[in-house]
C-alpha cells in the first residue's frame, strides 16, 4: 500500500472510530449518565460495539457495505449522537483513589501476563498472518465476503457438511468492516487483543460491585488467556464472552429494591443496556444463545417493573442480536436451520450429523472420560485442571447458599442450566464415534458459565474474606497453563521475557494515568497527539506486516498460502484447505469452495466426477485448487486429471 492510500484510509478509519465512540459516549450520556471509571469505558464499548454491528448490518442489507458508506455513516452517526445528548452529563465524578494494595499487584502481574501473550502472539501474526484454521475456512471468508459482495444478505458456503453459513457472524461482520475501510486486514490482528481487554474491563466492573475487582481480574485471566496463541488469530470467542460478563456485571449492579427486598430496581437506561449487551452475545457465536438470552429474562423476572424491563431488554437484544436469526429465516425458512425445529425446513450437515457427539454422549463411558476429557483437560488448564474446576463449583454454591444479593442465587442457576446446556450441545465432543479428539478445543463453549462461576466465587463473602490465597491459587493455574505451550508456541525464552518486561511497563503506565485525574477526560489536543502518532506508527507496521503476511513455506499449507500470494484477479476452485489466503491482499481474487447444494441451501461435497467438473466449468474458474482431507478421501484428484487440465502448482507432500 502506498503512503498516500494509507492516508486516505487512514482518514477512513479515524472517520469510522471516531463516529462509533461518539455514539458509545451518547449512549454513556443517555442511559448511565453517573457511570464514571471503568464502569463509563465498559457502557462506551458496548455502545460503540453494537452501533458498529448495527451499522454493518443496516449498509449490509442494501448493499453498502463499502469503505465510504461505512465511514462517513460512522462520522454522521456519531456526530448526531453526541448533538442529541449535549444537555446530559458528560463528565462524571472520577473515581475515588483508594490504597494500593497486594492484590491490586498480583492483578496488575496478571494483566501483564496477559498483555505479554498478547505481544509475542502480534509478532507471531505480523509475521506469518492469520493461520488458524477456523479462521481461514470461515471467520476471515465470511468477513472477506462482506466486503466482495458489499452485502449481508447472501449465505456464503465454505465448509462442506458444517452448517458454517448459518452461523452467527457479529465478529465477522467487525472485521468486515475494517478490511473494507482500510482495504486490508492489518487491523484484523488488534480485534482480539482489544476483545480480551474488554473481558478483564467486564471482569473486573462485576468485581467492584462487590470491592473485589482486583480479584475478578484473578479469577477470568485462566479462563480467558490459556488459548493466549490465538489472540491475533481472528477467532471470536472472546468477542461473544465480553459482552456476556458485561451484561452479569449490569445485573448484578442493579440495587435491591426497598419495599420488595427480593427484587431489584433495574431502570429501563440500564436493562436497555443489559439487552444491547446479551443480543452482542448472541449475535457472536450460537452456543451463547441459552446462557445470554436467560440472563436477560432472569434481569426482567426479578425487576420491579418486569413488563417494562422485559420490554427494554427485549428490544437491545433484538437490536443487536438477532439479525442473523432472521437473515437465516428469510433466506432458509428457520433462523437455526441445522437444528428440527417443529414446522421449519432443517438443513442436513453431514459431518454434524455424523461426528457432532456431545460430551453427554459419552459421560457414562468411563475409557471415554479417563482418555479423551481428563487428557483434554489437563491440556487445556494444565495439571491444577481440578483444583480451577471445584472452585467453579464452589463459586455456584456459595452463590446459591450465601449470597448476599438477589442477584447472585439467581446467577448460581444460570451457571447451573448453562453448564446442562454445554453438556447436552452438539460438537462439544466432536470426533468419530468414542474419539471426541476436539473435545479440549471447544471447551471454549463453557466459557460464558465457567467465567461466571468463578466471578461468583470471588464476589462471596468467603471469596472476599480469603481473597490474597484465593489469587495466588488462581495464579498458579495460570502458570501451569502458560507451561503447557499454549500460550507462547514458538517463542523463545528472550522473546518472551521481553514480552512480560514491555508488557509490564505498560501495564504499570497504564495504572498510573488511571491511578490520576487525567482519566477523567483528555483534552481533545491530547487525543488527536495520540492519534496522529499511532497512525505514524501504523504505516510502517502495516508494510511489515503486508509484506510477510503468507510468506512462510515450513509447511504444505504455508507453502500453497505463499504461492497464493502471487495470484491476482484469479476465480479459484477451492477444496480441502481454507481459502482466506489465497483472495491476496487487497482481495482481488475470487474463490469459491466447490460443494454440492442440497435442499435448504444444504452444502456438501460432491459424490460424482459429472458434478464436480459441472460445477468447475459453470464457475469459470482459472485455477482450482484441491487438498488431501483426512477426513475424507479425495477423488476430485483424478476427477480433475482426467479432463487434461494443467498442473500450474504441486506439493508433493500435501
Amino acid at each position: 500500500m502506498s503512503a498516500s492510500a494509507y492516508v486516505l484510509a487512514a482518514f477512513r478509519l479515524v472517520l469510522l472510530v471516531g463516529g462509533a465512540l461518539g455514539v458509545g459516549v451518547a449512549v454513556r450520556r443517555g442511559l448511565r449518565p453517573t457511570a464514571r471509571g471503568a464502569w463509563s469505558a465498559l457502557t462506551v464499548a458496548v455502545g460503540s460495539y453494537g452501533f458498529l454491528v448495527v451499522l454493518g448490518e443496516l449498509l449490509g442489507t442494501v448493499h453498502l457495505f463499502s469503505r465510504w458508506p461505512l465511514a462517513i455513516g460512522a462520522a454522521a452517526a456519531g456526530l448526531v449522537a453526541l448533538a442529541v445528548t449535549r444537555g446530559a452529563p458528560d463528565r462524571p465524578a472520577p473515581a475515588p483513589r483508594g490504597p494500593l494494595t497486594p492484590l491490586h499487584v498480583i492483578a496488575g502481574l496478571f494483566v501483564a501476563l496477559l498483555g505479554a501473550e498478547a505481544l509475542v502472539e502480534l509478532g507471531s501474526a505480523s509475521r506469518e498472518g492469520i493461520t488458524a484454521t477456523d479462521s481461514v475456512v470461515y471467520h476471515l471468508p465470511d468477513a472477506a465476503h462482506f466486503v466482495t459482495t458489499h452485502a449481508t444478505t447472501t449465505l456464503l458456503q465454505a465448509n462442506p457438511g458444517n452448517g458454517q453459513a448459518f452461523y452467527h457472524l457479529n465478529d465477522e461482520l467487525i472485521h468486515g468492516i475494517f478490511m473494507a475501510v482500510l482495504g486490508r486486514d492489518s487491523i484484523s490482528v488488534l480485534l482480539g487483543p482489544i476483545a480480551v481487554a474488554l473481558c478483564v474491563l467486564a471482569a473486573y466492573c462485576f468485581g467492584t460491585v462487590f470491592e473485589a475487582g482486583p480479584l475478578a481480574i484473578c479469577a477470568v485471566t485462566p479462563v480467558i488467556g490459556y488459548l493466549g496463541a490465538f489472540f491475533s488469530q481472528g477467532l471470536n470467542d472472546w468477542s461473544a464472552l465480553w459482552p456476556f460478563l458485561a451484561a452479569a456485571a449490569l445485573f448484578v449492579a442493579a440495587p435491591r429494591d426497598g419495599d420488595a427486598p427480593r427484587r431489584i430496581a433495574i431502570d429501563v437506561p440500564t436493562a436497555l443496556l443489559v439487552g444491547l449487551a446479551v443480543g452482542l452475545a448472541i449475535g457472536t457465536k450460537l452456543n451463547l444463545l441459552a446462557p445470554a438470552a436467560l440472563l436477560g429474562v432472569v434481569a426482567a423476572a426479578v425487576a420491579v417493573r418486569r413488563g417494562v424491563a422485559l420490554l427494554a431488554i427485549t428490544a437491545g437484544a433484538v437490536v443487536t442480536g438477532s439479525y442473523w436469526l432472521l437473515r437465516n429465516l428469510v433466506v432458509v425458512g428457520s433462523p437455526i436451520p441445522t437444528l428440527h425445529l417443529p414446522g421449519l425446513p432443517h438443513t442436513s450437515a453431514s459431518l454434524i450429523d455424523r461426528y457432532g457427539f456431545s460430551v453427554a454422549h459419552y459421560l457414562t463411558k468411563p475409557h471415554i472420560v479417563r482418555h479423551w476429557y481428563i487428557t483434554g483437560l489437563h491440556d487445556v488448564f494444565g495439571v491444577l485442571w481440578p483444583v480451577l474446576l471445584l472452585l467453579a463449583v464452589a463459586g455456584v454454591v456459595l452463590a446459591a447458599w450465601r449470597g448476599d444479593r438477589p442477584t447472585l442465587p439467581l446467577l448460581a442457576g444460570l451457571v447451573a442450566v448453562g453448564t446442562a446446556a454445554y453438556l447436552v450441545t452438539p460438537t462439544t465432543a466432536f470426533g468419530p464415534p468414542d474419539r471426541p479428539f476436539l473435545f479440549p478445543e471447544n471447551i471454549r463453549y463453557a466459557w460464558p458459565v465457567l467465567a461466571l462461576a468463578l466471578l461468583l466465587l470471588v464476589v462471596s463473602p468467603l471469596g472476599r474474606r480469603f481473597a490474597l490465597p484465593l489469587a495466588i491459587l488462581f495464579g498458579a493455574v495460570f502458570v501451569g497453563e502458560l507451561d503447557n505451550g499454549i500460550a507462547f508456541p514458538g517463542s523463545t525464552a528472550t522473546h518472551r521475557v521481553l514480552a512480560v518486561v514491555a508488557a509490564s511497563l505498560v501495564t504499570l503506565g497504564g495504572y498510573l494515568v488511571l491511578r490520576s485525574r487525567l482519566s477523567g477526560k483528555p483534552s481533545a489536543a491530547l487525543v488527536a497527539v495520540v492519534a496522529v502518532a499511532a497512525l505514524a506508527i501504523g504505516y510502517p507496521l502495516q508494510q511489515h506486516y503486508l509484506r510477510h503476511r503468507y510468506r512462510d513455506t515450513a509447511t504444505p499449507s504455508e507453502r500453497l498460502f505463499a504461492w497464493g500470494q502471487r495470484l491476482h484477479h484469479q476465480r479459484i476452485g477451492v477444496l480441502g484447505v481454507g481459502y482466506y489466503p489465497l483472495l491476496g491482499p487487497s482481495f482481488d481474487n475470487l474463490a469459491i469452495y466447490l460443494g454440492q447444494m442440497r435442499p435448504h441451501h444444504g452444502f456438501e461435497n460432491f459424490s460424482t466426477c459429472v458434478a464436480f467438473r459441472r460445477a468447475v466449468v459453470g464457475a469459470q474458474l482459472t485455477v482450482v485448487v484441491i487438498a488431501h482431507s483426512p477426513v475424507r478421501p479425495t477423488p476430485e484428484f483424478s476427477w480433475m486429471s482426467a479432463g487434461g487440465s494443467t498442473v500450474v502448482y504441486a506439493d508433493r507432500q500435501q
